[in-house]
């Protein structure tokens, strides 16, 4: 009887989910990051998706990464939001699949 040894698979990811992507001109307008501002949390997309607050205004009730409420940038998308994302996006995904034959 032979035993055949497999070698274990390995995963390798370009980018986990939990580490930001690479500095974009787009999303940063040149200014660096800082704790207090929620807009540089979200990179890669324009303004017309992130929603800037107006200045001295809070973004959320109660919202603030030391309140209870952690997530202020929740607070950051409009109405079309996710509209304007999918515009921007969209010459970056990929083509549908097909099993039909060309």
């Amino acid at each position: 009887m032979m035993s055949s040894r497999v070698a274990p698979a390995t995963l390798r990811l370009l980018r986990p989910f939990s580490q930001s992507a690479a500095p974009s001109s787009s999303g940063g307008q040149g200014k660096s990051p800082s704790t207090s501002d929620p807009l540089s949390k979200v990179s890669g997309l324009t303004t017309n998706v992130v929603l800037k607050p107006e200045s001295g205004k809070k973004v959320g009730p109660g919202a603030s990464h030391n309140a209870d409420y952690k997530v202020p940038e929740y607070f950051l998308y409009g109405r079309h939001s996710y509209h304007e994302a999918e515009i921007e996006l969209a010459p970056f995904r990929c083509p549908q699949p097909s099993a039909l034959k060309k």
